[in-house]
């Protein structure tokens, strides 16, 4: 079992015994288990290989971080061998030097070649070309006493309850040196248990690990933290809890309900419960928010699933759990609005032309383009099926169309134009109105004088 911790990555060689396998098919799973902060497992460059002989070593070699660059040489060698390891810089940074686990700088060579002569441990340091990803001010009281250096980690350890259990190390200070790893583990005395690690910055608790050994490893993404204080939580198991309490519940009951129903149960070490999301019609769950309190320390997280699988751990035992589920209302789908159709002028005259058309839809208003053949349009809009456009000129081709509009910004596609062309204006000018009586004037067919 390979303990996790989340603020590093690394290089793991766990061995495991698969003689009584030999010449069958085998599987091998990795499970994410016994982790409280996250919910995902990621897992690269995983190889099965033949454990390393008396006469061979392991070359690992890694990145101080993955995204400034990568390496190569990595593997198995004889002793004796001649090792050649690379690193190549991503864009934006460019390769400093080779360390080892005690930070000593091995080479600045790249690539480097050296002979395989035991197990080593490499890390590629790759630093930022623009110098821009942090700035960090790092002062002394007192400059002519030693300059500062910010290559370690400090570490603070303690016990919730010393009569309860002892840790490896024993409680106290710890200078941590980048690229090493603190390993902690937790004994508890008998009648007591052990319920984890609280780790702490600048009195902020920002994770927990209810693991032992615990493995903290001093990186660059660490570091900058100073200093951490870690407690080991002991309690006793005189009284100790054998089950998990969950409290279920919704955040708007007016949208849905869970299954088993919203309330506070007890479930049993050892037992797994479903918990199922059961929304109410036009609604959908959305996601669920658990979270937990153990040893004093609060953690949530967010579950998208309709079905969340309770699994109670030993290590759960005394923990309080909540489940909230969350509901959305469904989306209405929008009907499409319907383009009109059969635009026709009804009447046209030499100012004025009276369309209608075939709304085809819900729509209760319409938008109207016209204008002259080829000109800029002008815009009008109706509440009917049928609009008069006034103000036009005589004996002038006028371009028109449609649009539905059917409320919310839904709208149709405009309407096959049609072209109509107003008539010619027939009247007689003023000159003569002193001498005769022209009626109707203006006119179009019939002009009576007098």
């Amino acid at each position: 079992m390979l303990q996790e911790w989340t603020l590093g990555t690394g290089i793991f060689n766990p061995v495991v015994d698969l003689s009584n396998y030999a010449g069958q098919n085998i599987y091998i799973a990795l499970r994410h288990f016994n982790c409280t902060d996250q919910f995902r497992l990621s897992i690269d460059d995983f190889t099965v290989r033949e454990q390393t002989g008396a006469n061979q070593v392991t070359i690992n070699v890694e990145p101080n971080n993955p995204s400034y660059g990568t390496v190569a040489g990595a593997g198995i060698y004889t002793i004796g061998d001649s090792v050649t390891i690379s690193a190549t810089a991503s864009t934006g940074y460019t390769f400093s030097k080779w360390v080892d686990d005690n930070n000593t700088i091995l080479s600045t060579n790249n690539p480097y070649t050296f002979v395989a002569a035991a197990n080593l441990n490499l890390t590629a340091i790759f630093l930022d070309e623009s110098g821009t990803n942090y700035t960090i001010t790092v002062n002394v009281n007192d400059s002519t006493m030693g300059t500062p250096v910010l290559d370690s980690l400090t570490f603070h350890l303690t016990i919730n309850n010393p009569a309860l259990g002892s840790i490896t190390p024993a409680p106290g200070t710890y200078v941590v040196a980048l690229y090493d790893s603190l390993v902690l583990v937790a004994t508890p005395n008998a009648g007591a248990n052990f319920d984890g690690w609280k780790v702490s910055v600048a009195g902020q608790t920002i994770g927990t690990a209810p693991v032992t050994p615990f493995v903290i490893p001093v990186n660059p993404n660490n570091i900058l933290l100073t200093e951490m204080t870690v407690v080991a939580m002991f309690s006793d198991s005189t009284s100790a809890p054998d089950s998990l309490t969950i409290v279920i519940n919704t955040a708007d009951a007016t949208m849905g309900t869970t299954n088993p129903a919203p309330g506070t149960y007890s479930f049993a070490v050892g037992s797994q419960h479903f918990v199922t999301a059961a929304p109410n019609p036009g609604y959908h769950i959305l996601y669920w928010i658990e979270s937990l309190e153990i040893a004093g320390m609060s953690e949530s997280d967010t579950l998208y699933a309709d079905t969340i699988l309770v699994d109670v751990t030993p290590w759960m035992a005394g923990v309080v759990s909540s489940l909230t589920a969350y509901f959305e209302a469904d989306s209405t789908p929008v009907e499409p609005c319907m383009t009109p159709t059969n635009l026709h002028a009804s009447t046209c005259d030499a100012h004025s032309i009276t369309i209608g058309w075939n709304t085809n839809g819900n729509a209760t208003s319409w938008n109207i383009h016209y204008r002259v053949e080829g000109g800029e349009w002008n815009n009008a809009s109706s509440t009917t099926n049928t609009y008069v456009i006034n103000g036009l000129e005589a004996e002038t081709v006028y371009e028109i169309e449609v649009q539905a509009d059917c409320g919310n910004g839904n709208l149709s596609d405009w309407s096959a134009p049609i072209h109509i062309s107003t008539t010619i204006e027939v009247g007689i000018n003023s000159w003569l109105e002193n001498s005769v009586s022209l009626y109707p004037n203006p006119a179009k067919e019939v002009v009576n004088v007098q």
